[in-house]
């Protein structure tokens, strides 16, 4: 009976050992398997690393792209400020109508032939190249005893005497805009004689050339 009872214990001893290793997984695919999980592991890896050396580079070159800006911006607080553009229109001289002779004959009294060499020299000097605008201006009495049909007339004429005499100086032809404003641009109000004098004037301007 004893005999019995321990070979039924090995037989069933043996058959438990067979089992567990018969119906487990087989070693093979589980290094199979732990190889390709090792594999996809350096992979992921090595793609992080390449991420990482992106990262750093790009992190490089924005911080020497920030140092020369910074460099830039320190050298523009120590330069000097830009020149100021030059005005589109700049003032360059008047002449008295005072000076302009008779009302019915605008030409260039000696004073005034001094003040227009002063503009000529200042126009081929300090705006040579530009055109010379010359406009002749009047008081708003009305014309009476003259030739001039109206005071836009008479400052047309004024501008023409003062433009003729700057060319005769020097000034380029094909530069110099005359034209008249007749009583319609006042220095002032036209009450008293003094006023009126102030505001019969020629004025000379050097600017662009009129835009089409």
């Amino acid at each position: 009976m004893r005999r019995t009872i321990v070979g039924a214990f090995s037989v069933t001893f043996c058959c438990g050992v067979l089992l567990s290793t018969g119906c487990g997984p087989d070693p093979k695919q589980q290094i199979a398997q732990l190889q390709e999980e090792k594999k996809a592991l350096g992979d992921q890896l090595l793609e992080a690393s390449e991420e990482r050396d992106a990262a750093q580079a790009e992190a490089a070159e924005l911080k020497q792209s920030n140092a020369s800006l910074q460099s830039a911006l320190a050298e523009a607080k120590q330069a000097p400020p830009p020149p100021a553009p030059a005005p589109a229109f700049a003032f360059v001289g008047a002449l008295s109508a005072v000076d302009l002779g008779r009302v019915s004959r605008p030409e260039l009294s000696a004073k005034a032939k001094a003040q227009a060499d002063a503009i000529a020299a200042t126009i081929k000097g300090e705006f040579a190249g530009r055109h010379v605008y010359v406009i002749g201006h009047t008081d708003s009495d009305p014309i009476r005893r003259t030739k001039w049909k109206d005071n836009l007339e008479l400052s047309c004429q004024r501008a023409m005497a003062v433009a003729r005499y700057l060319a005769s100086k020097g000034v380029r032809k094909t530069h110099i805009l005359p034209a008249g404003a007749g009583e319609h641009d006042p220095l002032g109000p036209n009450r008293t004689k003094a006023d009126k004098a102030k505001n019969r004037r020629v004025e000379i301007y050097a600017g662009p050339k009129p835009s089409r």
